[in-house]
């Protein structure tokens, strides 16, 4: 799911959990892929600035970096994409997002 929020705003871990990926330059920007100590695993993409890195262990809602400008239909926008998955399978990332 893409989220919108002010340029530059902080991205935070939605649980407790460990770093187990972090991509530079991908087609969706920066992302980070998180295990999470229940079972789940999130993955946070379009990050400007990463404040992480792999093998860290995260408390919940700590920030893990910053969201991307995006060029969205000719206007930049602000948006980070949020993937949940539990037992290979994707969820709806809204069940575990705080706004």
């Amino acid at each position: 799911v893409g989220i919108q929020s002010a340029p530059n705003s902080p991205v935070t871990s939605i649980d407790d959990g460990a770093v187990v990926d972090v991509v530079t330059g991908g087609e969706q920007g920066t992302s980070v892929t998180i295990q999470h100590f229940n079972g789940f695993v999130s993955i946070y993409r379009n990050l400007s600035q990463v404040l992480i890195s792999k093998g860290q262990v995260l408390k919940s809602r700590q920030v893990i970096g910053y969201n991307a400008m995006r060029d969205n239909d000719s206007k930049n926008n602000p948006l980070v994409e949020v993937e949940i998955w539990t037992e290979g399978k994707a969820v709806d990332p809204e069940n575990y997002i705080v706004f």
